[in-house]
């Protein structure tokens, strides 16, 4: 049984794809993509999400977002916009 699941919403209907331990999605568009990676801590035994700005076909910024850990409050964010 897989334990992240990831869906997106489109013109053709709705895909799902299933990840046990890693799981990286982009959206994107012209001017750049927004990259969301969700990861298996071992050492914790949790889930850590890392939401990013990356470039898309040469156009963009890199920026982190945020990050943390899933289910937990306290998150890390890149307030330099």
């Amino acid at each position: 049984m897989s334990a992240l699941y990831g869906t997106i919403d489109g013109a053709r209907g709705t895909a799902t794809r299933c990840g046990h331990r890693d799981l990286v999605t982009h959206a994107a568009c012209w001017d750049g993509a927004v990259r969301v990676a969700l990861e298996h801590d071992k050492k914790t035994n949790s889930t850590t999400y890392r939401i990013d700005l990356v470039p898309w076909h040469g156009n963009g910024d890199s920026r982190l977002i945020a990050q943390g850990t899933m289910g937990k409050q306290e998150e890390t964010t890149n307030d330099n916009r």
